[in-house]
């Protein structure tokens, strides 16, 4: 596993990170209504964790893993 931390990784995490959080504080009213909020949350924070691996990728492999992982839990 290789992580690559250059300019754009880190401008994209941060972005990802800004947007996910949003996203988060946005649901939380919303979804208080239903029963599957720990499987909400846990897709949610699986694909934060899946995108911060896709842009962090130092090799095709990962990429691919880590592109399949946002593609399943989206």
């Amino acid at each position: 596993m290789v992580f690559i931390a250059d300019g754009l990784a880190v401008f994209m995490a941060c972005l990802v990170s800004f947007i996910g959080a949003i996203v988060v504080l946005y649901s939380m009213d919303y979804i208080r209504r239903y029963e599957n909020q720990n499987e909400y949350y846990f897709m949610i924070v699986l694909f934060l964790g899946a995108m911060m691996g896709l842009v962090f990728s130092g090799n095709l492999i990962q990429l691919y893993i880590f592109w399949e992982l946002t593609a399943i839990t989206t």
